[in-house]
């Protein structure tokens, strides 16, 4: 339970590796995709 919680209130960032890649274009690329 203790490595739970160590885990859970260590920061986003520093979990970083954990997340997985963010889906789809970045704005700029999907923007200009869709002409806008």
């Amino acid at each position: 339970m203790a490595r739970v919680l160590a885990m859970w209130a260590r920061p986003r960032n520093r979990k970083a590796d954990l997340y997985p890649p963010p889906l789809g274009p970045e704005r700029a690329e999907m923007l200009m995709a869709l002409n806008l």
